[in-house]
């Protein structure tokens, strides 16, 4: 029988919301799977993993192993000019036996996945004192019996500290990946090696638990790590990458890697290293190379006059990636290369000369890198049009980075016109005279130019004239950032990002805006306000100013950044004390005595217009 309608439906005046039901009284933070909330975990700062963490049961079980994912313990301190290693007092060890604990915990231990012990803190520098006498051993025993406990460990940073059979034992039966080895040796009575490192970092000086590619200053009389050590952390089918920056240990290492066929993909050693006779061999025995690395030589090395040995055009056939020396760029290029990251000797360390450097990215046209480079990544001396124009020689590039130190060549009678005094806005000219290739996607320039005393509306006007007109000659630009000025004297920041594609029918703001992209003396254009903030900070005598604003334009998104700081002077330290934070006026003495320092700084700096 069918069904009949109601002749008059209710109104929707009449109608009610329905009751929720049960499902729908759970908020939708507790409906998401954990598997979700596993994988967003991860990308939060400590602070709001903590925050998390509170939040209620499940989150807590969720949050809380991240906020432990690292072990890291001291067991000595280490002093530049001290002979020995400044032990710990007594009480740290019954507070790690206490830390350590709550690691073990079974909802903690599997999150625990990097164990740090080293001398070297990663946050802040411990106190130390003439009767602290702990032995160290009895801090790494607890850490190295309780490795086992954490089933995901995959990263072990060992430094400074000679390994004993009993730890090797326990290091050997781990499944870490990565390890990190500083001036450690291994027993020779060992058999069992590593099976698994794909990672190796040698002799890094670590600041803040991080990796910097330097030589800890604290090392330099010790010894690095030695070959028979290397040769139990380096399997030929499972290394993958290795970094080392201390010359003897890059030596050691190329002694191994010449004995027989290594599946390496990434390579960083100093540039120094490259005189030794094993170097050509190793790069021989690594076919799967992808990347090579050459750190540059610090200021007191004198590595201007290294050559390297010529290379057979079958060495290295998968190479991509090269870092290093400019001058010797052209030996690596036997196959096309696709990222180049070039410094040289030039006026300082590190720095490569622009009209040099033109001739070598001429010749390098000429090989098949002309036809695969996609990230170029230069330091110089100055930029200069010559340089510019070389970039289109290379039909795929889609990077460029260029840091430059803007200073005038003291070896060349002939003047630039880019120098450290020079107004950013003669950079803005020369890029307008160039067309880069038509693949261009993102471009970071980082100058000491100046501002030229223009207000920050003019500078913000300046930029957007230029960056808009620049994005509508490259169509593919997605990204453009320039980075000027001088520390003591304000730096800014100008980073566009590309938001609409290119249209042929082009906007009359658009237009205007192109047809105004020229330097702006006084004032400006753009409306203040479209997104504004201001941070302060107070460090003794230097107040830090960061202000950023965020303008929407026809093609793009501008954010400019101005970082200001301040010195203050002896009639400026009471009122900018109050101003920041209340406080603590400082001496009269000390006032006095930067007083005096700062008066023929701030002559200079008015006497070369800066």
């Amino acid at each position: 029988m069918a069904s009949t309608l109601p002749t008059n439906p209710p109104s929707s005046d009449n109608l009610s919301p329905p009751e929720p039901t049960h499902n729908q009284t759970v908020s939708d933070t507790q409906s998401l799977p954990p598997e979700i909330w596993l994988l967003v975990f991860p990308y939060l700062k400590s602070h709001d993993l903590r925050s998390v963490s509170l939040t209620c049961s499940p989150f807590r079980y969720m949050a809380q192993p991240l906020l432990f994912s690292i072990l890291d313990v001291s067991p000595f301190l280490l002093s530049y000019n001290a002979e020995h290693p400044t032990p710990r007092p007594r009480a740290y060890l019954e507070r790690f036996l206490e830390r350590l604990k709550c690691y073990k915990l079974p909802h903690i231990a599997h999150g625990v996945q990097h164990c740090w012990i080293s001398p070297y803190s990663r946050s802040g520098f411990p106190a130390r004192s003439q009767q602290d006498d702990l032995d160290p051993k009895l801090i790494i025993n607890a850490v190295v019996e309780a490795l086992p406990r954490f089933t995901n460990l995959s990263t072990l940073s060992w430094h400074c500290i000679d390994i004993s059979p009993q730890w090797w034992d326990v290091i050997q039966s781990l499944k870490i990946n990565n390890l990190w080895l500083n001036s450690s040796s291994i027993p020779l009575t060992v058999t069992l090696p590593l099976l698994n490192i794909q990672h190796l970092d040698l002799d890094q000086w670590p600041w803040e638990g991080r990796v910097t590619n330097h030589v800890s200053i604290h090392e330099e009389r010790a010894h690095g790590v030695n070959t028979v050590a290397l040769q139990y952390v380096i399997q030929p089918d499972v290394i993958r990458y290795i970094s080392v920056p201390r010359n003897d240990t890059a030596c050691h290492l190329f002694s191994i890697l010449s004995k027989t066929t290594y599946h390496l993909r990434s390579l960083k050693i100093p540039f120094s290293a490259v005189v030794d006779p094993g170097f050509i061999d190793a790069l021989e025995h690594c076919p799967s190379l992808v990347s090579l690395c050459m750190f540059p030589p610090s200021s007191d090395e004198r590595s201007r006059d290294i050559r390297i040995g010529a290379l057979n055009p079958s060495v290295l056939p998968s190479l991509v990636n090269y870092e290093g020396p400019y001058s010797h760029v052209l030996k690596f290029a036997l196959q096309p290369l696709q990222s180049i990251t070039l410094w040289g000797f030039d006026e300082r360390p590190c720095v490569c000369d622009p009209d040099s450097l033109s001739e070598i990215l001429d010749d390098l046209a000429d090989t098949q890198t002309a036809i695969s480079l996609k990230s170029l990544k230069l330091t110089v001396v100055r930029i200069t049009h010559d340089l510019l124009e070389t970039f289109s020689l290379f039909g795929r590039l889609e990077r460029v980075d260029i840091m430059s130190q803007d200073s005038p060549s003291s070896d060349l009678p002939i003047p630039h016109s880019l120098t450290a005094s020079t107004p950013v806005t003669s950079l803005y000219s020369m890029m307008n005279e160039i067309l880069l290739p038509p693949g261009i996607k993102q471009l970071a320039f980082s100058t000491r130019l100046n501002s030229s005393k223009l207000s920050i509306l003019a500078q913000e006007h300046e930029a957007a004239c230029f960056m808009e007109a620049f994005a509508g000659r490259h169509p593919n630009i997605q990204r453009i950032e320039i980075g000027y000025g001088i520390y003591w004297t304000g730096m800014y920041s100008a980073i566009w990002g590309r938001l609409r594609e290119n249209t042929e029918m082009e906007t009359s703001e658009a237009r205007h805006l192109r047809a105004n992209s020229k330097p702006v003396s006084k004032g400006g254009e753009l409306e203040d306000g479209d997104g504004y903030s201001s941070k302060s900070s107070s460090k003794d005598y230097i107040v830090s100013t960061v202000v950023s604003t965020v303008h929407p334009l026809p093609l793009g998104k501008l954010t400019f950044t101005e970082h200001r700081r301040k010195i203050l002077f002896p009639q400026d330290t009471v009122t900018a004390a109050k101003s920041v934070g209340d406080r603590e006026v400082l001496d009269t003495g000390d006032k006095r005595f930067w007083g005096y320092l700062w008066v023929p700084i701030k002559r200079l700096f008015e006497k070369i217009g800066i």
